[in-house]
């Protein structure tokens, strides 16, 4: 499984799924690969600026010394 890129293998005979599942001899493409990369960015920059608003914070308060 890949959720961050493109599968190396074609699934059903086709590209650009992100995870191919096989139930019963039978292929099953999931996922757009370039959809789950654009998430998992998206994702990345809302928790590093999270920490960076915390940090702020802490620093405004005091709890953290230089």
């Amino acid at each position: 499984m890949q959720l961050c890129s493109p599968l190396i293998k074609k699934c059903n005979n086709q590209d650009g799924y992100a995870i191919c599942l096989i139930k019963n001899n039978t292929e099953k493409g999931i996922g757009n690969a370039v959809q789950f990369k654009l998430y998992f960015y998206i994702l990345k920059y809302i928790i590093i600026s999270l920490i960076k608003e915390l940090i702020f914070l802490h620093k405004q308060e005091g709890f953290l010394q230089n």
